[in-house]
C-alpha cells in the first residue's frame, strides 16, 4: 500500500544533535531502499546532511532547510526553492532585538549572524534553545511580520524549545508536495514520520501519519500509528511493520 517514506532527521533517524544512525535502522533503510523509496525532511541545512546522504546513500529528492529547498543530494539540481525577503530580514531582525533575542541565518551552507547584512535566505532561527515561555512572546511578536512562517521546535532540553522561520511556502509540506510531483508518487502513499512541532506539515501531507515516542502529545494526537522512541530505533520499527 505505501511505496515511499519521508523521515524527519533530529529525534526521529537520529538521536538529536548527533546525526548518526543506529545499525537497526541502517538496515532497515536498506531493505526499504530495494523496493520503495527513502528520503528526508529536515529543517537542517543540504550541506549539514551531506553526511548523512552519503551513509544511507540517499537517490530521491531530499528537503532542507524546513522546505525552503528540494534538491537532488547526487547532482544538486534545485527542484523548489523559497526564501525570506529583505524587508521580512529586516523586520525580523528588529523584532529580535526589541525582545533581546539572538537570531541567527539559515543558508545551504550553514549558519551565520544576523547581524550580517543579507537580501534573502532560506531561515532564520533563534541562535539557542529558548525557555518555552519567551517562545510564546517571540511567537506572538511575529504575528504582526507580513511573508513569513514561524514554528516552534523541540530541542533536546525538556524546557526550551527552538523557533524556525521560514517563507510562508517553505514548510515540510510544501517540500512533499514537490517530491510527489519529482517522483510520481501519490502523496497517500507516502508514510511521513516526525517528532517535533515542525512535522505537523510533514504529517499532514502523507497517507501515513507517524508520531515518534519521543514527540509531543499534541503531534501524537494527530498520529495514525505512535512509533516507539528513536532511542528505541522507532524508525525501524516503522519501516518494517509499514514497508517490508
Amino acid at each position: 500500500m505505501y511505496t515511499a517514506l519521508i523521515t524527519d532527521v533530529d529525534g526521529t533517524l537520529c538521536p538529536r544533535e548527533e546525526l548518526s544512525v543506529s545499525p537497526a535502522v541502517r538496515e532497515a533503510i536498506r531493505q526499504l531502499q530495494m523496493s520503495a523509496l527513502f528520503t528526508i525532511a529536515t529543517s537542517r541545512a543540504l550541506l549539514e546532511v551531506k553526511p548523512l546522504i552519503d551513509t544511507l546513500h540517499l537517490t530521491e529528492p531530499v528537503i532542507t532547510s524546513g522546505g525552503a529547498l528540494v534538491s537532488d543530494p547526487q547532482t544538486k539540481a534545485v527542484y523548489y526553492e523559497r526564501s525570506l525577503s529583505k524587508q521580512s530580514i529586516d523586520r525580523i531582525r528588529q523584532t529580535g532585538r526589541d525582545l533581546g533575542v539572538d537570531l541567527g541565518i539559515h543558508t545551504p551552507d550553514g549558519y551565520v549572524s544576523l547581524h550580517e547584512d543579507v537580501e534573502s535566505t532560506y531561515m532564520i532561527y533563534t541562535y539557542l534553545p529558548v525557555d518555552r515561555l519567551k517562545v510564546a512572546v517571540i511567537m506572538k511578536a511575529l504575528e504582526g511580520v507580513a511573508g513569513i512562517d514561524a514554528r516552534q521546535v523541540a530541542s533536546e532540553y525538556p524546557d526550551r524549545d527552538w523557533v524556525l522561520i521560514t517563507h510562508p511556502e517553505a514548510t515540510k509540506q510544501h517540500g512533499i508536495i514537490e517530491f510527489a510531483q519529482q517522483t510520481g508518487v501519490d502523496r497517500s502513499q507516502i508514510v511521513g514520520v516526525g517528532d517535533s512541532y515542525n512535522d505537523f506539515p510533514l504529517l499532514m501531507a502523507c497517507g501515513l501519519k507517524v508520531a515518534m515516542g519521543n514527540a509531543p502529545d499534541e503531534l501524537k494526537a494527530i498520529a495514525d500509528y505512535v512509533a516507539p522512541s528513536v532511542e528505541q530505533d522507532g524508525l525501524a520499527e516503522v519501516i518494517r511493520r509499514f514497508l517490508l
